[in-house]
């Protein structure tokens, strides 16, 4: 029998509470919630002056918010966990008593992280995500940092030693548990080697090189939606300003000062948020996989076992191209629906950087004798029709039914479609070995993306009418951690692809987790 000794001097076996601190950031969690709820109708009882009835409404759910509070504060002396019986165990709640019971094995990755005041305190918040679950199975809002890395290291080890237990006892054989003895943030406490550190000049690179465009859209739709809310509630206002620029004989001056001044906010907005965001970022390998580290007022630190690591994407646009930077995303197996929110995102590498990454998953071995593929320039004229002709032609088509006929100047939309598609077609590739699939995408943007072929859990062939019609078909790959898509492509070509693929899950003898 293995022995279930464990060095801690924090009995984990018994039930435990969270850090008393843990009731304010309960109260701060709570007071951020109702913010986002309420905010809308405190907004609407403060432009409806006079109105009794929005008053009493908003006092009522200020009245019923109150109580909340009162229990959720409550629940931190009804919250324990511990191990116990190869399970971490969860009693919580006041007015109906909960037990939540995970199973070790369940159990995929246990993360830390810390805003301002979590540092300042010197206390971290914990997520326990497990297999099938929608979200966090578990947050602790705060231990301290011993007692956090004391449970993470004590599941993990009951974990190994239950598993080796039932592998003793014939459960379970080496393949059906091939990659889950080793949990993947069991020696994370002694990082090994440093990939890299975000140095100030070059966060200030990722800052500069960030999605501005995505930030001023943001903005836009935040002026729109409050001006919208000012003419629902205050119509007056909203006349008044609007007659003051009308009025104004520099009105498009204003105007173009006005757009200026917001493509510096989002410049600055994007600028702050990856500062923020990316704060002295480490990225360490060790030899179970990799361990990031970045944040200053919320301080995060995720990670990554290799066997787990299922897809690696990089990009580069003209802005990142400019500095030499790719931004590097790496895709885990995870819960259901939490893919994309526990993969690990790397802002800004160089090159070298980039390949030392993709290397340790993807040895430069296993990407040689690759075999080129493009996709059917078909794909250009579905686009054209899509999202060329047909748009251009209705707005041309109305304006011109109004009388402006200076409208069909929306006509020239379709040539630009027509180079957008073309360039788009001709730069999509696809690269095929007897390991790996890369593709590379994008108009502006490059996108690459590389998968181990043996860890596709499913493929998918899909066809348009259009692409019945032409002998076309697109290929979908999906993994544990995410798809990989190629479209338009021969039929023929396809069903070989989908076939070859499943053929090499079944004969290969590595675990796809």
């Amino acid at each position: 029998m293995i022995n279930h000794s464990f060095d801690t001097k924090i009995p984990l076996n018994v039930p435990q509470r969270q850090n008393p601190l843990a009731i304010g950031f309960i109260f701060l969690k709570f007071l951020r919630k109702a913010v986002r709820q309420l905010w809308l109708l405190i907004l609407i009882v403060v432009f409806n002056k006079g109105d009794g009835y929005m008053a009493w409404l908003l006092g009522g759910v200020i009245a019923i918010s109150a109580i909340q509070l009162v229990l959720s504060l409550i629940s931190y002396f009804k919250y324990y966990f511990h191990v116990k019986d190869g399970e971490l165990i969860i009693s919580k709640g006041v007015l109906q008593k909960t037990n939540l019971n995970i199973p070790l094995d369940r159990i995929q990755t246990i993360n830390f992280q810390q805003n301002l005041l979590h540092q300042i305190l010197n206390v971290v918040s914990v997520e326990v995500d497990t297999a099938g679950s929608a979200k966090s199975e578990l947050t602790i809002d705060a231990l301290s940092r011993d007692k956090a890395e004391a449970l993470r290291d004590y599941i993990l080890q009951k974990k190994k030693e239950l598993i080796a237990e039932k592998r003793e006892e014939g459960e379970l054989d080496e393949e059906s548990t091939e990659g889950i003895d080793t949990p993947e943030v069991e020696e994370f406490t002694k990082p090994d080697k440093m990939v890299f550190r975000l140095s100030p000049k070059d966060l200030l690179k990722v800052g500069v090189s960030g999605n501005h465009i995505r930030t001023f859209f943001w903005i836009i739709g935040s002026v729109f939606g409050l001006l919208q809310f000012i003419d629902v509630t205050e119509e007056e206002a909203v006349d008044y300003v609007f007659k003051g620029i009308s009025e104004n004989t520099w009105g498009f001056g204003w105007f173009v000062a006005g757009f200026g001044v917001l493509i510096v906010a989002s410049f600055f907005i994007t600028l702050i948020q990856h500062i923020l965001r990316y704060f002295d970022l480490r990225l360490w390998e060790t030899e179970k996989g990799f361990k990031l580290i970045a944040g200053l007022f919320n301080r995060q630190e995720q990670s990554a076992a290799h066997r787990k690591i299922q897809i690696i994407k990089w990009v580069t646009d003209p802005l990142k191209r400019m500095f030499g930077l790719h931004t590097v995303r790496l895709f885990q197996a995870s819960s259901q629906q939490v893919s994309a929110k526990k993969s690990i995102t790397i802002p800004g590498c160089y090159e070298e950087q980039l390949e030392e990454i993709i290397a340790t998953n993807f040895p430069s071995e296993l990407r040689e004798d690759y075999k080129e593929h493009a996709i059917s320039p078909l794909i250009i004229t579905r686009h054209v029709l899509y999202f060329g002709i047909l748009p251009a032609l209705a707005v041309a088509g109305f304006k011109a039914f109004t009388g402006d006929w200076f409208g069909l100047v929306y006509l020239l939309w379709i040539p630009i479609v027509w180079l957008l598609s073309r360039r788009y077609q001709r730069y999509w590739r696809w690269w095929i070995n007897e390991e790996t699939l890369t593709t590379r995408s994008g108009i502006i943007a490059s996108r690459h993306s590389i998968i181990h072929l043996y860890k596709v859990q499913a493929v998918k062939i899909s066809q348009s009418p259009y692409q019945k019609r032409k002998n076309l078909a697109s290929v979908h790959f999906y993994t544990a951690a995410g798809s990989v898509g190629i479209p338009y492509i021969n039929l023929d070509l396809a069903k070989r692809l989908r076939d070859y693929v499943v053929y090499k899950v079944e004969v290969s003898e590595g675990a796809w987790m």
